[in-house]
């Protein structure tokens, strides 16, 4: 037998394995004998599925994602109208209604002008990373980003470490503040708040949250 004929007996073989594996009804067999398993071989034979991504050819077909999407919408949620205020004014361990452990001293290094004007209301998206992913992977599908008045905003909801939209187990709540990555977790004694500007190469662990304009 030549090697040709050994080659496509031994994809025949692969290919009666997947029909197994995907559990192929009679009436999916009629659906492929409609002439779609005969362009798909036209395809290959011709050469037109080289360059094609997988992902896409799913998507056209309606089949989920290989990979599933970095960030899972988790709720939206409204914010109010919010005053104008000093940033060192509200993020400072002194501050008497908001509990913070910790302050990052390069808020000043980034943020120096320090003001914080009034904003109207706005709507602000949470996702939940659905698998380890790095900065640049969800930076890169925001809409908007947001700003030092929503994350305080967001503190104030949850003051004392509370239950709410900001995870307090020690996970980390993101936002992008700028050019900046603020990073916000609850401890046992306090919110603590990091600032980065790194290069977006840090890789962060599935179920961390990320806030963002709606």
């Amino acid at each position: 037998m030549s090697k040709k004929a050994t080659a496509t007996i031994c994809n025949a073989g692969h290919i009666l394995t997947l029909a197994g594996q995907k559990g192929l009804t009679e009436d999916a067999f009629d659906d492929l004998n409609r002439g779609f398993l005969a362009d798909l071989f036209e395809a290959a034979v011709r050469g037109k599925l080289k360059d094609k991504d997988r992902e896409e050819f799913r998507k056209t077909i309606g089949l989920p994602p290989l990979t599933p999407p970095v960030l899972e919408l988790v709720r939206e949620i409204e914010a109010p109208a919010t005053e104008a205020f000093e940033l060192l004014d509200f993020f400072n361990k002194d501050n008497k209604d908001v509990k913070f452990a910790h302050i990052d001293g390069d808020i000043v290094k980034y943020f120096p002008d320090g003001h914080i004007p009034a904003e109207g209301p706005r709507h602000l998206a949470i996702h939940r990373l659905t698998r380890s992913a790095t900065e640049k992977e969800f930076r890169a599908t925001d809409i908007e980003k947001t700003t030092w008045a929503d994350l305080k905003w967001m503190l104030e909801q949850q003051p004392k470490g509370e239950k709410g939209d900001l995870r307090t187990n020690g996970q980390a709540n993101l936002f992008f503040i700028g050019s900046c990555l603020v990073r916000v977790r609850w401890y046992d004694v306090g919110w603590s708040v990091d600032v980065d500007s790194g290069d977006g190469s840090y890789a962060w662990l599935g179920g961390r949250r990320r806030f963002s304009r709606n």
